[in-house]
């Protein structure tokens, strides 16, 4: 304890603080504000006289270690305090009900190949050896070199235009996903089978063609655990139907949160023919802190349908990819152009349109600069298809001395000179059209932006944080023979109206059977939370303190009142040594002050004294 003498000056032997000063002014004494104890263990260990040399040795090395260590320590504290380390916090809640996620199917078979055939069978032949040239030389290109080297770039042009004439191949021959459903019903839940209304508003395009997306809303609300609860799809894959390029066979299911949009085919699970899948989920429920202690962030999603959450890391990959796509392929992607028009989202697509236009400027300066230098390095892959198409043309008006002419494609055994712009699909009812890559076009631009300007992309993908609160599910994904038996198929299975009883080994090359649940109907919530808020902080550093040295808020306020009794002996002494210093001078001055007036008097006094003595003589 500290104390602390701040009384006035008064002689020790007297209780009176009225009591005259001393001769000489008032003196400081060594009690006025002196610290008279500190209680402290070090003080008293090195303060004990009696206490052995090696001992006081001993004890300075430990003290030193402590001391040590205690700094460390909260010198670690203090740095991970000023760092803002987070940990999360994982807590099960079992509920009453849970919402299944947002589910997308896709096939794997982007095209109807049989009914693509049939099309070019009857006039367009010479267009079908194209294709499956094409097809092939895009399925042996292994993303190393240049893939505009690896296709024969005079029949990819035929392609491309003849797709811009006709419709987009993805659109008039992909797969219509309600045709691929085969059970009684289109679905079941919870063992009640279910009827996908408004199946348009259901479909949505992918890179992988047209999907079945479910429970944007989250509408489906599971109440009873284990695969009889949860969703069941029944399929058929139409193996028949797949394009030679066709590298995988079968169904791939996409577990999304709600109102996520899944357009590339990343994250998804694949589910091979004559397979019965079990996709057992596990919900959790993820918030983060951001700003300062993470780096996730809450955009608004572009292509959201509903609005009810933002932007994911997979839509913001998506978006980059979108972005490289218009950049250097002068074109919208199919899927996302269709989609955009499909959920009226225009000014989604005429922002897009602005940025193929800013591109394209940009592209113009570019070429001016390489046909004055000669150099052709830094051309886009939309920059090389229009400088080699203007070769061609070249090279044919002066082979021929005539203007170059159109191909003219033919699908109804007459020429189409002006082909009546009345499309099977809405999208081509539009201006839009002209902006947006056909499946031939879009197919060689990703093989050429996963090749060509990968770390373009990559460092663009690494900019994609996670929102700070979203939903995701764990997958576990186990699968057995389908059908099990000749005799399930053809005594207990039960399908649609119109579809004919498949014969047994058409059911193992081709249907699939998918349950979608939960197991427990329960959540996981991940709450980051911060490692050191303020109270922590001050908890810790108390806990370290007292551990090592015995150090405590009280200790702290008697090193507070050390300082303050330091400066105030050092300060009231320095006052008290000013005022006896001028007391002492205004003495000084009274002393020669009245030895002047004593001085003056005794002159007058003289001075009478002999007037008073002349008078007298004269008498």
């Amino acid at each position: 304890m500290v104390i602390i003498n701040a009384e006035p000056w008064t002689p020790h032997d007297e209780k009176s603080y009225n009591q005259p000063q001393p001769e000489g002014g008032p003196k400081v004494q060594k009690e006025m504000f002196s610290i008279h104890d500190l209680a402290n263990d070090y003080v008293q260990t090195f303060s004990e006289e009696r206490r052995p040399r090696i001992c006081k040795i001993i004890w300075s090395v430990i003290i030193v270690t402590v001391m040590s260590v205690s700094v460390y320590m909260v010198y670690k504290l203090v740095q991970d305090y000023v760092q803002f380390k987070s940990f999360n916090k994982s807590t099960t809640v079992w509920l009453e009900n849970i919402a299944l996620p947002a589910i997308t199917i896709c096939s794997t078979n982007y095209v109807n190949n049989t009914a693509f055939r049939e099309s070019l069978a009857t006039n367009e032949t010479h267009l079908e050896g194209y294709f499956n040239r094409y097809l092939r030389d895009v399925a042996h290109f292994n993303k190393r070199g240049d893939i505009l080297r690896n296709i024969n770039l005079t029949e990819a042009r035929d392609l491309i235009a003849w797709e811009k004439e006709q419709g987009l191949v993805n659109l008039r021959f992909g797969n219509q996903f309600s045709s691929l459903l085969v059970g009684e019903y289109d679905f079941e839940f919870q063992g009640a089978g279910r009827t996908i209304w408004n199946m348009d508003k259901k479909e949505m395009p992918t890179e992988l063609g047209m999907c079945l997306e479910m429970n944007d809303k989250g509408s489906l609300v599971q109440t009873v655990g284990g695969v009889d609860g949860g969703l069941t799809f029944n399929l058929d894959a139409t193996v028949a139907d797949y394009l030679v390029s066709t590298k995988t066979k079968g169904f791939v299911v996409f577990v999304r949160d709600h109102d996520e949009i899944v357009m590339y085919n990343q994250g998804g699970y694949v589910i091979a023919p004559g397979t019965e899948a079990f996709i057992k989920l596990n919900a959790k429920k993820i918030n983060r802190l951001g700003g300062k202690y993470g780096t996730c962030e809450n955009n608004k999603s572009q292509y959201s349908r509903f609005n009810i959450h933002f932007e994911t890391v997979r839509e913001c990959v998506q978006k980059h990819k979108i972005s490289m796509a218009l950049k250097h392929c002068g074109c919208i992607p199919w899927y996302v152009a269709e989609r955009l028009h499909k959920t009226k989202k225009t000014e989604t697509l005429e922002d897009f349109i602005d940025e193929i236009d800013r591109w394209a400027v940009e592209g113009e300066q570019r070429r001016k600069r390489r046909e004055a230098g000669g150099n052709h390095g830094d051309e886009t892959f939309q920059e090389f298809l229009e400088r080699s198409e203007r070769e061609v043309e070249q090279d044919s008006v002066s082979a021929t001395d005539s203007p170059p002419t159109t191909t003219v494609y033919t699908t109804t055994g007459e020429t189409v000179t002006d082909w009546d712009k009345t499309p099977r699909e809405p999208l081509f009812d539009t201006p839009y059209v002209d902006h947006v890559c056909g499946y031939v076009m879009q197919t060689v631009c990703d093989k050429y932006l996963a090749s060509s300007v990968g770390g373009e992309v990559q460092e663009l993908l690494s900019t994609c944080n996670e929102p700070c609160a979203y939903k995701e599910w764990g997958v576990e994904m186990t699968s057995t023979a389908f059908p099990p038996t000749e005799g399930y198929l053809s005594q207990v299975m039960e399908f649609r109206e119109g579809y004919t009883v498949p014969s047994w080994q058409y059911a193992r090359e081709n249907l699939v059977r998918i349950h979608i649940y939960h197991d427990d109907i329960r959540i996981e919530e991940i709450n980051q939370e911060a490692a050191y808020d303020v109270a922590s902080f001050i908890a810790e550093m108390g806990g370290i303190g007292d551990l090592f040295i015995g150090f405590s808020f009280f200790t702290m306020f008697q090193l507070v009142e050390i300082l303050i009794a330091l400066v105030a002996r050092s300060g009231y002494g320095q006052w008290l040594r000013w005022k006896e210093k001028k007391q002492k001078n205004d003495d000084k001055l009274v002393v020669i002050s009245n030895a002047g007036t004593n001085g003056g008097n005794h002159d007058g006094n003289h001075g009478d004294s002999r007037g008073n003595h002349g008078d007298a003589t004269g008498v």
